[in-house]
């Protein structure tokens, strides 16, 4: 399952989570592979922390970047039951505020 979001920015903690865990609401009867990803708006740390938090509930981990210049982390891929091979920000590109994210995932089943 491929689920690709932007979560609604300029809101309450509380409403930041109340949209995450309606979001998972779809994956709750998925017991296979997973992959979340898009504009999570985690421009603190306290929603970085309630994502991290939610997710741990689902077995969905945040892909890590090896070098990692943005300041502000607002976009994220997270997965589960894959394989990170080779995970990337494409810093050079400035077409847009976010830089492009490019992972590449193995999954055996």
């Amino acid at each position: 399952m491929v689920i690709n979001t932007h979560v609604v920015n300029f809101t309450t903690t509380g409403a930041f989570v109340r949209f995450i865990e309606e979001l998972l609401s779809l994956i709750e009867s998925h017991p296979g592979p997973l992959i979340i990803a898009g504009d999570f708006n985690t421009w603190n740390f306290r929603r970085w922390f309630n994502l991290l938090k939610i997710l741990a509930q689902y077995e969905v981990r945040p892909i890590e970047f090896d070098f990692d210049p943005r300041v502000l982390k607002l976009d994220h891929v997270f997965t589960r039951g894959f394989r990170v091979t080779h995970a990337h920000i494409h810093h050079h590109i400035q077409s847009s505020d976010p830089f492009p994210l490019e992972v590449w995932l193995e999954w055996s089943s």
